[in-house]
């Protein structure tokens, strides 16, 4: 394998180990590391209770009861920091970055009414030339039509 390859190898293997598992079981096409880097079951993101009382048990009594909605609970993760990311760190590191991330954490209102503003923004934006606008029926792969 050529070195460049290589490299872009190990920087595959530097997501979290249980997540990266977990993109692999729902997308496939990758296979996790059996090397020194073991794959973790690890689903904070998802908030599998059984993957969390594994892994982090003092976290469960954290988790959401109800489990089918999309809310705020990322930013609640992120101050505790259970995050997958170097970007979800990062948003921590910066003084206004992690004021939105407190903002958001202690008032899931206004984080539902940003989110859909942001929907709506992006719902908005044009098409890329050239671009049929499909959804993949499988993440791996592009859609084929004979």
């Amino acid at each position: 394998m050529a070195a460049a390859a290589m490299a872009g190898a190990d920087r595959e293997l530097k997501i979290n180990p249980g997540y990266r598992s977990l993109l692999a079981s729902k997308c496939g096409g990758v296979s996790p590391s059996t090397g020194n880097n073991p794959a973790v079951v690890n689903n904070v993101r998802d908030e599998d209770a059984a993957a969390v009382a594994w892994s982090m048990p003092g976290f469960v009594a954290r988790l959401r009861k109800a489990k089918d909605y999309l809310d705020n609970s990322y930013y609640h993760n992120n101050l505790a920091k259970i995050v997958t990311f170097n970007a979800d760190w990062a948003l921590l590191t910066g003084k206004e970055a992690r004021g939105h991330v407190k903002e958001y954490a202690e008032n899931g209102t206004l984080w539902n009414e940003d989110f859909a503003d942001a929907l709506v923004k992006l719902s908005k934006l044009p098409m890329p030339a050239g671009s049929k606008g499909e959804i993949r029926t499988k993440c791996s792969a592009v859609n084929f039509h004979h």
